[in-house]
């Protein structure tokens, strides 16, 4: 079970600073403040008193950044990239 005293000690403030303070990508600690978010969700379920402290966490927003368009293979490519079957 949490312990009231250590989870009143996490804010907002701490929460963004540890999201920021590595040098990884912006997708890595979206990642990362996902799990948070997650985390916060049981938090709200099991402990009624922090909620507020809930809500201003979640409130932390993501960073965007350019996501990588997927390009799909051709058959050609698929065929050339494979193993040749032995019959």
């Amino acid at each position: 079970m949490l312990n009231a005293h250590h989870f009143k000690q996490v804010d907002p403030k701490q929460v963004g600073s540890h999201l920021d303070a590595d040098s990884h990508s912006a997708a890595t600690r979206n990642l990362r403040l996902a799990a948070i978010r997650a985390l916060m969700r049981y938090v709200e379920r099991h402990v009624p008193w922090a909620l507020a402290q809930v809500g201003r966490i979640d409130a932390i927003p993501v960073k965007r950044h350019d996501q990588k368009l997927v390009r799909h293979l051709t058959m050609d490519e698929v065929r050339s990239s494979t193993p040749k079957a032995r019959r």
